[in-house]
């Protein structure tokens, strides 16, 4: 599987890529299907296939709330505020510091991982994961 273009999210003002991706609310009234045409103008990356979502989404938490900003590629979001991701439930992998093993899909380990648990779009819990590549040593301390 070819690795996936991945999602971004700006957990609490930091900067992440988000190393899976969240359902979006395919019911939304704001979430609008678009054209072939206007996918292909909107996301570059749209109909590659490092994406077979056809859409990449911005993602931000702010207050231990998760919320959709933004959508390019087959759906968009209609003008208006963030839409809280009240309907998602489930952990978001976030990926800190540089990549020590590569995998397709996101299956790809960093040197440092973010976790959140969220429940109907509030965070409840939070972890960090650490990876050193096979072929690197331990640091004996």
């Amino acid at each position: 599987m070819t690795t996936q273009v991945a999602e971004h999210i700006c957990y609490e003002g930091i900067e992440l890529l988000l190393l899976c991706e969240p359902a979006l609310p395919l019911e939304h009234a704001r979430l609008i299907v678009q054209s072939d045409e206007d996918t292909a103008s909107s996301c570059r990356d749209a109909f590659t296939t490092s994406c077979w979502r056809n859409y990449v989404a911005q993602w931000s938490i702010r207050r231990g709330e998760l919320f959709l900003d933004r959508v390019c590629g087959r759906y968009r979001l209609a003008d208006g505020p963030p839409v809280a991701a009240t309907w998602y439930s489930g952990v978001l992998r976030m990926a800190i510091g540089q990549v020590v093993e590569i995998h397709g899909g996101h299956g790809s380990r960093f040197r440092q991982e973010f976790f959140a648990e969220l429940e109907d779009g509030a965070v409840v819990r939070t972890w960090n994961e650490f990876f050193t590549p096979a072929d690197e040593p331990l640091d004996e301390a």
